[in-house]
């Protein structure tokens, strides 16, 4: 009766290991996007202008979540004047509905229904 319980659990054991070593090789592929600028811009003649931009995005996707994170900076001066000064950034979080709404059947047409 030990060799059989011994083996039942040793049988439930590696049941349990292969599920596990499963799960993890189904892990979800995550997809990341990284977009930068840079840019410097100096005009002369009857006044001088100078216009300086730095700029950034991140993007990860994973499954049905996507997270964006953005970045901007816009500095201009026209001869010892500040006249542009501009900073943004944004950090957004998506999650993916589409699955949900689809999975609806379609029972009936409203074009037909008003042909009637």
């Amino acid at each position: 009766m030990r060799i059989a319980t011994l083996l039942a659990a040793a049988s439930l054991l590696a049941a349990i290991n292969a599920s596990s070593l499963r799960a993890q090789d189904e892990a979800p592929r995550v997809i990341q996007k990284f977009t930068g600028d840079l840019g410097f811009v100096q005009t002369s003649g009857n006044t001088q202008v100078t216009t300086t931009n730095v700029g950034e995005r991140y993007t990860a996707e994973s499954g049905r979540f996507m997270v964006t994170q953005a970045f901007a900076l816009i500095y201009g001066k026209q001869r010892d004047t500040v006249n542009t000064n501009n900073l943004r950034t944004s950090l957004r979080l998506d999650y993916k509905v589409d699955r949900v709404f689809s999975r609806r059947p379609q029972t009936r047409s409203a074009w037909k229904e008003a042909a009637a």
